[in-house]
């Protein structure tokens, strides 16, 4: 636009303001983009950390007499965390990321859903559960065969937990086949020979009484020991006999 009219003064003048004007606007302008990107960062820090003092508070969790329901408040964190992910996306206008976290809890949602159905539908119920999720990232086969294997070993565990448990329980019984010692004695010849039997097997009153103690106190040890069977017993007062009768083992001794 040219002023003909206008002298040197006044084009001076009417240039100084023209270029006062449009950087007032120039200057309005990035006002205001900053303030909004202010704002946008203010609400973002906010929001942020909002979800660190909620995770926070999230870790801080209480102490579980279940181990279950330990795994089941884990899971429910977890999808928590991604619905208050999805809702921050929301807030800001952010439509995809919104979506993402929405699908993202959606996979975790049915899941979970498949595990409950799993340890319904088992005969060991979450035991066959924790087995299957032992080998998810290790194991490369097909679901069934999965299943199939985490049920059995279950069930090889549940087993021996209840074998484990009925032997610490049952109360004990006794011995029904000790014989006691007075009885098993009556049922025997006697275990010295005659001392007025033959010269030949005479033996000294010292040493029978010295044979006749060991048996005596050997047997009682046995009986306070409670062996299972009289079959060690009898072996040894069977040996002890023999000895007392052979001629060639008596020892004559004097008082």
């Amino acid at each position: 636009m040219s002023h003909p009219e206008l002298s040197g003064k006044d084009m001076k003048e009417f240039m100084e303001k023209s270029l006062t004007q449009m950087c007032q606007q120039l200057t309005n302008v990035v006002d205001d983009r900053f303030a909004h990107l202010k704002r946008g960062l203010s609400a973002d820090n906010s929001a942020t950390l909002e979800t660190f003092t909620n995770k926070k508070a999230r870790l801080e969790k209480p102490q579980f007499k279940s181990k279950g329901n330990e795994q089941q408040y884990n899971h429910q964190l977890g999808v928590l965390d991604t619905v208050e992910s999805a809702t921050t996306a929301l807030e800001h206008q952010d439509i995809d990321k919104a979506i993402s976290f929405l699908q993202e809890g959606k996979v975790a949602i049915e899941a979970r859903m498949k595990l409950i159905k799993l340890a319904d539908t088992s005969d060991h119920g979450w035991q066959t559960v924790a087995e299957y999720m032992t080998n998810e990232l290790a194991d490369n086969s097909d679901d069934e065969k999965r299943i199939d294997r985490a049920e059995k070993t279950a069930e090889k565990k549940a087993k021996k937990a209840k074998a484990s448990k009925t032997s610490k329980s049952r109360p004990f019984q006794g011995y029904p086949n000790r014989i006691p010692y007075r009885n098993s004695m009556a049922s025997r010849r006697p275990v010295f020979p005659d001392h007025n039997g033959p010269s030949g097997n005479a033996i000294g009153p010292c040493y029978k009484l010295s044979v006749a103690s060991m048996y005596i106190a050997l047997c009682f040890a046995l009986e306070s020991q409670h062996y299972r069977s009289t079959a060690v017993i009898r072996l040894l007062c069977s040996y002890l006999e023999r000895l007392s009768s052979n001629k060639h083992k008596v020892l004559q001794a004097t008082c």
